[in-house]
């Protein structure tokens, strides 16, 4: 558990990510998946992922 919030805060400090939303860039990242989202700043700011607005 220790990784992944290691992981989300600097997903969240490169990007300007609230915590929440980059547990869910970090999850995609870990994965290789796309993210598909209508949450604005998760569309701007993600770093190293594809992101989708349905």
């Amino acid at each position: 558990m220790i990784f992944v919030l290691d992981a989300s805060v600097a997903i969240a400090a490169a990007s300007r990510l609230r915590a929440a939303d980059a547990c869910y860039v970090w999850a995609a990242q870990r994965h290789g998946l796309s993210l598909c989202t209508l949450d604005g700043e998760i569309l701007l700011r993600s770093v190293g992922i594809r992101v989708y607005a349905p």
